[in-house]
């Protein structure tokens, strides 16, 4: 879902698509991919092209991604531990 953000709002709050995608190491695809299963907005501002992640959801997806990992590489490990 996207949504129009007034001129009002702070523009700190809120990540591009592309800096959420490059400091993630991801495509932008995938943030849309990410936000579109997570259920989260997707914002524009007015005279811009670009969509916008909120900062609060860009940390969730982080988080998420962090722990998938983690989990990732703790079942790598188990398989290399047993005999």
């Amino acid at each position: 879902m996207t949504t129009t953000i007034e001129a009002t709002d702070e523009v700190g709050r809120y990540k591009s698509m592309q800096q959420a995608a490059d400091e993630l190491g991801v495509s932008r695809h995938s943030i849309g991919y990410y936000a579109e299963t997570l259920s989260l907005t997707l914002h524009k501002f007015p005279f811009d092209q670009n969509k916008y992640l909120a900062l609060k959801d860009f940390e969730h997806i982080k988080a998420l991604r962090e722990d998938a990992e983690s989990r990732g590489r703790k079942q790598r490990r188990a398989r290399r531990s047993k005999p």
